[in-house]
């Protein structure tokens, strides 16, 4: 964020413009925002002025990578589970998906993947909910 903001800060006034800010945000993420995106931005600033400090800079790429690292964990939960259930993954939905992963990678053991599922499944009722799910990516299972 530091390199982008020095980049972008045209005359190294100490701020970004809207339009520079833009600028940073399409070269750190790899795609223009849109306005809804930079509106958004907006409330980073506390005293509601249109500059935007490497400070802020750096908080709204910290929660735009936090915010799509949750998108992609509810699209993992969302091809696990079954079409059935949308509050849950059973064990036999999860181990035809961890099949499924290992024709194609090898990531996992059989026997581990049954011991994270146990491990994970929080009240031991042979579901992993949503946020049973959350944890098992803290875990770090599948990184």
């Amino acid at each position: 964020a530091a390199s982008a903001f020095a980049k972008y800060d045209k005359g190294s006034k100490g701020y970004l413009t809207r339009h520079e800010l833009r600028c940073a945000l399409a070269f750190l993420l790899g795609k223009i925002p849109d306005y809804k995106t930079l509106k958004w931005c907006q409330s980073f600033n506390k005293d509601k002025s249109k500059q935007f400090s490497c400070e802020v800079l750096k908080q709204i790429i910290e929660k735009l990578h936090e915010e799509e690292e949750e998108k992609s964990v509810k699209e993992m939960f969302k091809s696990f589970r079954n079409a059935k259930s949308n509050k849950y993954i059973s064990l036999e939905d999860y181990m035809e998906a961890i099949e499924e992963l290992n024709e194609k990678t090898q990531s996992i053991s059989h026997k581990d993947a049954l011991n994270a599922f146990y491990e994970i499944d929080s009240n031991k009722d042979g579901v992993v909910t949503y946020k049973d799910f959350t944890d098992l990516m803290k875990f770090k299972l599948f990184s």
